[in-house]
């Protein structure tokens, strides 16, 4: 618990995670979450582009090295 919470501490505190995330809860022209559609991207191995999804990779990328095991990868691109 002590390493989630130093782990959202981190991505908290840099101003350019902020700033990504800030720009993936917008929604787009068709109304829709970026983040849901970084989320599949993500899923599907696709690459989406941007700086935003760059930010939001790594640290989907490093919760799962932080806390993940061989098996939650694939149970989040299962769910997602």
């Amino acid at each position: 618990m002590d390493r989630m919470i130093e782990f959202f501490g981190h991505i908290v505190g840099n101003p350019i995670t902020r700033i990504a995330i800030k720009h993936t809860l917008k929604r787009d022209r068709d109304g829709v979450v970026k983040l849901d559609k970084f989320l599949s991207a993500y899923a599907n191995g696709e690459d989406f582009g941007g700086l935003e999804f760059k930010v939001i990779r790594k640290i989907i990328d490093a919760g799962l090295k932080t806390f993940g095991d061989e098996n939650t990868e694939r149970v989040l691109k299962e769910r997602l």
